[in-house]
C-alpha cells in the first residue's frame, strides 16, 4: 500500500507538468 501514495503523487506532477507544457507549446503552434 505505500506505493499507492507515491504513484498518485507522480501522476499528479506527470499531469501538471503536461498541462504546463500545452500552456506553452499550444499558443506557438497557433
Amino acid at each position: 500500500m505505500t506505493d499507492l501514495p507515491h504513484s498518485l503523487f507522480k501522476v499528479h506532477i506527470a499531469l501538471g507538468f503536461k498541462s504546463e507544457v500545452s500552456t506553452f507549446i499550444l499558443p506557438k503552434i497557433e
